[in-house]
């Protein structure tokens, strides 16, 4: 497996927004970055929500992942992967994300 670095921005933004300290925040990002939901994965409203907020990192070796309540972006490097940034999916679509985690687990 890809070794998952995190970024000073995006360990600032996970303590803020979820109060995770920084070995959590790495235990996270790695679980996030391997078992998380690509947004290719996803369709309807919690896809379009995806894509208008990380328009900002779409780009070539980006990858925009759904784990958990949270969306992790992170940049494929060449040792591994670098968790950009970090942000809640809105109320009205933690179900539809949720939802969308679970079928993949059975999938």
């Amino acid at each position: 497996m890809a070794d998952v670095y995190i970024s000073n921005h995006a360990y600032i933004r996970m303590k803020e927004r979820a109060g995770i300290g920084k070995k959590a925040a790495c235990r996270l990002s790695a679980k996030a970055y391997r078992d998380g939901v690509g947004k290719d994965e996803v369709s309807g409203s919690l896809h379009k929500y995806i894509m208008i907020e990380s328009t900002a990192y779409n780009r070539p070796g980006t990858n925009v992942k759904i784990y958990g309540e949270m969306v992790y972006c992170f940049m494929d490097q060449p040792n591994g992967a670098l968790l950009l940034t970090v942000f809640w999916v809105p109320k009205n679509l933690k179900n539809q994300a949720l939802g969308i985690q679970r079928k993949s687990k059975i999938a």
